[in-house]
C-alpha cells in the first residue's frame, strides 16, 4: 500500500510540473528574450490595428498578434515563473527597451506615415530577431526548446517575408 501511495505522489508531481521545464540559466535567458520579443510584437500589432487604415497592414498586424500570442503561451510553458521574473541579461533588457522605444515612436508618427514606418520597423526587427536566433541562441539549446526555437524562427522568417512583400506592394 505504501508503494502505491509513493508512486501516486511521484506521478502527481509530474502532472502538475511545467510541461517543458527549462533547467539552465542559458535556457531561461533565451526564454526571457522570447517572452520580450513576443510581447513587443503583440504591443506593436495591437497599436497598428488601432492606427492603420490599410486593410493589408491591418491583416498583417492581426497575424502578428495571433502568432506572437500563441508563441508567448508556448514559451511561458517552459518556465511559467519567467513571465513575471525575466532573466535580466543584457540582450533581454536591450530588447525590452528597444520595444518600448519603438512603440513610443510609432505612437507619435502622423497617420499618413504610420504604415510605412511600421513596415520598415517590422523588417528591421524581424531581421534582427532572425540574426539573434541563428547566430546566438540556436546553438545554445537542444531538445524541446530547440524545436520551439526552430518553430519560432520559421514564424519570424514568414513575418519578415510578409513585411517585405507589403513594402513592395505599398511602394508600387
Amino acid at each position: 500500500m505504501r508503494i502505491k501511495f509513493i508512486l501516486l505522489v511521484i506521478l502527481s508531481c509530474f502532472s502538475i510540473a511545467p510541461l517543458f521545464a527549462a533547467t539552465t540559466q542559458e535556457d531561461n535567458k533565451i526564454l526571457s528574450w522570447l517572452i520580450v520579443l513576443n510581447k513587443n510584437e503583440i504591443s506593436v500589432g495591437k497599436e497598428t490595428l488601432k492606427r492603420s487604415d490599410n486593410k493589408d497592414v491591418k491583416k498583417y498586424a492581426s497575424q502578428l498578434v495571433q502568432d506572437h500570442t500563441s508563441n508567448l503561451r508556448t514559451t511561458e510553458q517552459f518556465n511559467e515563473r519567467l513571465a513575471k521574473h525575466l532573466v535580466k541579461a543584457p540582450a533581454v533588457m536591450d530588447l525590452k527597451e528597444e520595444g518600448a522605444e519603438g512603440l513610443k515612436a510609432l505612437k507619435k508618427v502622423d497617420k499618413k506615415d504610420y504604415d510605412s514606418l511600421f513596415i520598415d520597423d517590422m523588417i528591421k526587427g524581424h531581421t534582427a530577431a532572425l540574426k539573434a536566433i541563428d547566430d546566438e541562441y540556436m546553438k545554445e539549446v537542444d531538445g524541446k526548446l530547440k524545436e520551439h526555437l526552430e518553430l519560432t524562427r520559421n514564424v519570424v522568417h514568414h513575418h519578415l517575408q510578409e513585411a517585405e512583400a507589403l513594402k513592395q506592394m505599398m511602394h508600387s
